[in-house]
């Protein structure tokens, strides 16, 4: 399984849980079928994000261009990769 899928299978269900009067488990401690229902949803909802708006692809190119604008080294944290892809995910959560 992808650790980023399961990383957001876990935000989903903390934040899905969060203001709830009874006490919930933590992620950790919810039965193992319960855990894999989440995961394979939020698996659908990753997918349904692969393939970007027109939106996301603006913001993304846009994030590149100002990082190649700024002659910062290929080295530099976060990459032109990493930072193209943050933008375009803050796009679709606009």
């Amino acid at each position: 399984m992808s650790e980023i899928v399961e990383r957001v299978a876990k935000a989903a269900y903390e934040k899905w849980i969060e203001g709830v009067e009874t006490l919930e488990p933590p992620w950790e401690q919810m039965p193992q079928d319960f855990r894999d229902r989440m995961i394979g949803a939020q698996r659908a909802a990753i997918a349904a994000m692969r393939e970007p708006t027109d939106n996301m692809i603006v913001a993304g190119d846009e994030r590149i261009l100002r990082h190649l604008s700024s002659h910062e080294m290929m080295s530099a944290i976060p990459t032109p990769s990493q930072n193209c892809f943050t933008a375009m995910i803050d796009e679709a959560l606009r």
